[in-house]
């Protein structure tokens, strides 16, 4: 689904195949040469019976990552020889590099700006969080298989396991995953823009992918398969995200039957 505005280019399918149907916000243009959507190849078919048009966009929420920088209580220096890193903090301009084998638990929660380049295989055992400031040219690399596991069970991780929803949280930042071993992402994953061109599949457990950056390839894939397993509704991010209303059940306002 995009929401660009109308009189823009919204969706472009050149190849590949897209599960279900196309959305995007009446008036806007989408260009289809090649590919299947929802079942279709025929590029007219595609655009007329498998394409829906909206004419109010969706809210997109207000994310404030800063909330879960409290976690982050271990200031990063460096990969330790022996054992990982556990709920740390990226100071500003580190731009870390983080090799095959590595492995951090708990939160990674990363400060503006930075540019963070995961090579080969990397095990998180948790989530990515990045604070959003004025730099532009905030982003997170990932250049090899990205395996992201629960938050293991001891008591240093209680208070980052009760959050929920999140895989890799960014509003700032442009996410580029370039692997060639199948990555596995648990939650949603909401960034500025999300590039996929690389040789293997992505899986989305529970999660949504969302791009907040209105402009030309805020999701842009031209890689291998992404999958969603379910989508992120019943998943959302438990902090950090705030919309202009939201419901309150109020218990006072009503009766149930007891029988």
């Amino acid at each position: 689904m995009s929401a660009r505005d109308v009189n823009t280019q919204a969706i472009t399918v050149s190849g590949g195949i897209i599960g279900g149907k196309l959305n995007m916000m009446n008036g806007a243009s989408i260009t289809v040469t090649g590919g299947t959507v929802d079942g279709a190849s025929i590029p007219a078919n595609i655009i007329n019976y498998h394409t829906t048009l909206l004419d109010d966009p969706p809210e997109f929420p207000v994310v404030d990552p800063t909330v879960y920088k409290k976690y982050a209580v271990n200031t990063f220096t460096g990969m330790p020889k022996k054992g990982s890193p556990q709920n740390i903090l990226i100071k500003k301009n580190t731009n870390p590099k983080f090799n095959a084998g590595d492995t951090v638990q708990g939160i990674m929660y990363i400060e503006s700006p930075n540019q963070v380049t995961f090579n080969g295989n990397f095990n998180l055992q948790g989530f990515i969080v990045m604070e959003k400031g004025v730099s532009t040219t905030d982003f997170l690399n990932f250049k090899g298989n990205f395996a992201q596991l629960p938050v293991p069970p001891d008591k240093a991780f209680d208070e980052v396991r009760a959050t929920t929803g999140v895989s890799i949280l960014a509003p700032g930042a442009a996410v580029t995953m370039t692997g060639s071993v199948d990555s596995i992402l648990k939650g949603n994953v909401i960034v500025d823009s999300f590039h996929n061109n690389g040789s293997a599949d992505i899986q989305l457990d529970r999660g949504s992918l969302i791009t907040l950056n209105p402009n030309d390839k805020s999701a842009w894939f031209e890689g291998k398969t992404v999958k969603f397993t379910a989508t992120g509704g019943n998943n959302v991010p438990g902090q950090g995200l705030s919309y202009s209303a939201y419901y309150l059940a109020d218990p006072t306002s009503w009766q149930e039957p007891t029988e």
